[in-house]
């Protein structure tokens, strides 16, 4: 049991996948225990025998029933979260790279804030939003998905035919120019994955026998995950 005034600190360790909605990824956090629900006949009256042993009482104005309520995340999900907001509460944003470090601003008053309202974060991928959920949908309609760090080995992989395609986006130019480049001149074809020019922020190369079909089979993929296009 806790005695009156007595401090106790609970730590919680979830794990749980988190979904996409139209690109954005939210966390919920519930940090609030609503009344009971108490069925009611049409004349306004409790159907159950003992209602008013459930209804949670009516507080006075002014008093507080819910404790403080403190809570830090850490964002890490590899690619660098932008749009991150909460949907009930002020939030501080700090960034070390791709991480981001969000904790609860308690105002300029410094008054802590209480466990009134379930904790929201959300957040979205911006522009690179995750090629996982492209490449998730490529497995399978290609052999074989190999990543080997460096954009100019990838694409002199496809200019001397040991990789059949070469698909990534948002580069760097000094990342792409080249590799480009020696693969053209190899005789592989370039483009974005619309067929245009490519760029450092979309480029595929590929064999010429499989450019087109990979082009359509990328299309379906990037058609297919939500904010990926």
């Amino acid at each position: 049991s806790i005695a009156p005034g007595e401090a106790i600190e609970v730590s919680l360790h979830v794990v749980q996948p988190l979904e996409q909605d139209d690109g954005r990824y939210a966390l919920v956090l519930p940090t609030v225990v609503g009344p009971r629900f108490v069925p009611e006949d049409a004349q306004g009256r409790p159907t159950i025998p003992d209602a008013d042993r459930v209804r949670a009482p009516i507080l006075p104005e002014g008093m507080v029933s819910c404790a403080d309520i403190d809570v830090s995340v850490a964002l890490e999900p590899g690619i660098r979260p932008v749009g991150l907001r909460s949907t009930f509460h002020a939030i501080d944003i700090e960034r070390q790279a791709d991480v981001a470090f969000v904790t609860m601003d308690a105002g300029t008053e410094g008054a802590p804030v209480v466990a009134n309202r379930d904790f929201e974060l959300s957040w979205t991928l911006g522009a690179a939003q995750p090629q996982a959920a492209i490449v998730a949908r490529l497995i399978g309609e290609v052999r074989d998905v190999r990543r080997l760090g460096s954009a100019a080995y990838d694409l002199c992989m496809v200019a001397c035919g040991r990789l059949d395609v070469y698909y990534e986006r948002h580069l760097n130019s000094w990342d792409a120019a080249a590799g480009e480049l020696i693969a053209r001149e190899a005789g592989a074809i370039t483009s974005d994955t619309s067929g245009a020019r490519a760029r450092p922020d979309d480029t595929v190369a590929a064999a010429p026998g499989v450019h087109d079909a990979f082009l359509a089979v990328l299309q379906r993929s990037i058609d297919a995950s939500p904010g990926t296009s």
